[in-house]
């Protein structure tokens, strides 16, 4: 199946966002908790402290599970039983997000959170979620599958994990969270959701309700992005936060004078470090696609003058051509009247001498005739034309020409 999405061509190619400080800024809690509540449907009635406090007490892994696991279930299970990381150590081992598998090269999830939720009912929901970084948003079908391959992934390492089969009830719920710092224009200052929904298609009237969500609200794939035109708005949410690491026009110290006022963020140093590393990556970035969107305004006017002399020239052509044609098309008009003209007075020529011709037989003049008839040869007049217009036969003509005279 064809997706008819618009295709634009990207003058440049953007620097990845896969290094240590780019992934530790989201993986910070203040920053995470403002990515969960605005991202994950349970914890949106929270409160910022509230979802900061869950995720003190959450497993995090920060690019260390690989995406193309390729230990069985008994390794994991014995390696997890024997020591169990502190999120703490999962922010300290940063690298980079490659692939795993053994045929792909190594692919870890950015960053993975497994929390659990206590409810207003007092049930406790447990949650994994994934938060994937990107600056390339351009391909919008690409970034949707891949969330859903990425949500697909953690469904399936649920088993043996959380559950064993055929307890699937206790399947956890997936989210796959992508954060676009530069944003198709369908995506862009916008947070979307993909889910599971339910459609009824036929059942008895008595039995229309719906089912509940929660036997099969289990993943979701959620992308929030900007490109540059996002304005903002002065509220704490996760697009005012990307906005305000890529935003050009904000200096360091305002940047973090945003996060103090508008998130209620204290600042460590550690945070202002790793904010300066990111905002200087993405200054560069944003820096790079508006020259190269300038260049990009140059080469299309550039384009469209070219057209425009272009076309001139070939109208140029097209009027020299047509000139030369109509001289071409004069000339053989001209000639072909010559030549009609000279057809002409050789045909009244003809019929002269051969009414001379006949008056001077008529007369008797046998020497007119033979001087008629000698006139002509030095004229150039063939023996057949001769006869002809003379109304003699081949002897007589032969007999003047060679002896002056007609045979006796």
């Amino acid at each position: 199946m064809k997706h008819n999405l618009p295709k634009k061509r990207r003058p440049f190619a953007p620097p990845p966002l896969s290094d240590a400080s780019s992934k530790a800024i989201f993986a910070s809690i203040p920053f995470m908790a403002q990515i969960l509540k605005d991202c994950v449907g349970e914890l949106a009635t929270y409160s910022q402290q509230a979802i900061m406090e869950l995720c003190q007490k959450a497993d995090i892994h920060f690019a260390r599970v690989p995406v193309h696991d390729q230990q069985t279930a008994g390794e994991i299970l014995m390696k997890e039983s024997s020591k169990q990381p502190s999120p703490m150590d999962n922010l300290s081992s940063a690298s980079s997000v490659e692939d795993a598998s053994m045929s792909e090269g190594a692919v870890h999830f950015d960053l993975l959170i497994e929390l659990t939720i206590p409810m207003p009912n007092g049930d406790l929901i447990a949650v994994v979620v994934n938060v994937e970084i990107q600056n390339d948003g351009g391909n919008i079908c690409r970034i949707i599958k891949r969330g859903i391959y990425y949500s697909s992934r953690l469904i399936s390492r649920q088993k043996n994990r959380t559950f064993k089969a055929p307890k699937y009830e206790k399947l956890r719920k997936v989210y796959s969270i992508w954060l676009l710092a530069a944003a198709d224009d369908l995506l862009a200052n916008s947070i979307r959701r993909f889910s599971l929904t339910e459609q009824i298609i036929t059942a008895p009237q008595s039995k229309m309700l719906p089912l509940p969500t929660a036997y099969y609200d289990m993943m979701e794939v959620v992308i929030a992005g900007i490109n540059g035109d996002y304005m903002p708005q002065g509220k704490p949410n996760v697009l005012e936060l990307l906005w305000l690491l890529s935003s050009v026009e904000m200096d360091d110290d305002k940047a973090r004078q945003y996060l103090q006022e508008v998130f209620k963020m204290e600042v460590t140093e550690t945070m202002d470090t790793e904010i300066y590393d990111v905002r200087e990556m993405l200054r560069r970035f944003y820096g790079n696609r508006k020259m190269a969107e300038m260049d990009e305004e140059i080469n299309q006017k550039a384009e469209e003058r070219a057209e425009q002399i272009a076309e001139q020239r070939a109208e140029q052509i097209a009027e020299q051509r047509a000139e030369q044609i109509a001289e071409q098309r004069a000339e053989q008009i001209a000639e072909q009247k010559v030549e009609e003209a000279v057809q002409k007075l050789e045909a009244k020529q003809k019929r002269k001498t051969k009414r001379e011709c006949k008056k001077a037989f008529k007369a008797g003049e046998e020497r007119t005739t033979i001087s008629v008839v000698t006139r002509m040869f030095k004229q150039g007049f063939t023996l057949k034309s001769i006869m002809s217009a003379c109304d003699l036969s081949e002897q007589d003509v032969i007999a003047i020409r060679d002896h002056g005279c007609l045979p006796k």
